[in-house]
């Protein structure tokens, strides 16, 4: 798929457009989704050239074309089957790019799957409201994929996990609750009351534990970012 011709107008829609071509060829609902997703925000946008309506238009036909050869697809033709599944895909990333973070593993590949992770989880929140541990996941997602980038090109070594006392990072609990149940759950069942249980525990104790050890505020380190 060529996007090229985009509108300057409409170039915060790349970061869709990249992922829907990346997964072109490898997961045609991905690609539906994330495409779905660049057509709604770019109808909202305040300006219509004709350069805009030409560019929209083309996204409706490559929509139209992607159901029409994958009507055997229930994700693609479904958007209640759809949305779960990218939210479970983007959560599989996710867990991959934290578990690489936490190995000290800070490449490129690391980068794109946070970064990865954060666009499908902007496609699922696009659609409608999310849990807490969902819009964490997103946000946490979004901050490590440029924290590593600005790291790497100004040379310095970045950190793993969460950086403590920051505005840019959101709370730990979703990626600990990420990697505890997710060897034992299907990453659908993440929104059951007992997860978010363990959600609020984790996060009483990550900051219980940064309390005593640091003299710093017990409350709200994390939940700035955007």
């Amino acid at each position: 798929m060529d996007f090229s011709k985009i509108p300057k107008e409409l170039a915060y829609l790349n970061v869709f457009l990249r992922c829907a071509t990346d997964h072109y060829t490898k997961d045609p609902t991905i690609t539906y989704y994330c495409l779905l997703q660049a057509f709604q925000k770019g109808l909202s946008t305040n300006q219509k050239s004709p350069s805009i309506k030409v560019f929209l238009s083309s996204l409706m036909d490559k929509l139209e074309e992607l159901k029409r050869n994958n009507s055997d697809r229930e994700e693609v033709m479904n958007e209640t089957i759809g949305i779960p599944y990218v939210e479970q895909y983007a959560l599989r990333l996710f867990k991959a790019a934290y578990e690489k973070d936490m190995n000290g593993d800070f490449g490129p590949s690391t980068v794109k799957l946070f970064l990865t992770a954060a666009t499908l989880l902007d496609v699922v929140s696009g659609v409608g409201e999310v849990g807490d541990d969902i819009e964490k996941a997103r946000k946490y997602a979004k901050w490590k994929a440029v924290y590593i980038s600005k790291c790497l090109k100004s040379g310095e070594v970045p950190v793993s996990g969460p950086i403590p006392d920051t505005n840019a990072a959101c709370t730990p609990s979703s990626v600990i609750t990420i990697m505890l149940v997710s060897h034992t759950l299907q990453l659908t069942e993440f929104s059951g009351n007992w997860i978010g249980f363990l959600v609020d525990f984790t996060m009483n104790q990550y900051h219980l534990k940064k309390h005593l050890t640091s003299g710093s505020s017990y409350f709200g380190h994390f939940n700035n970012a955007n």
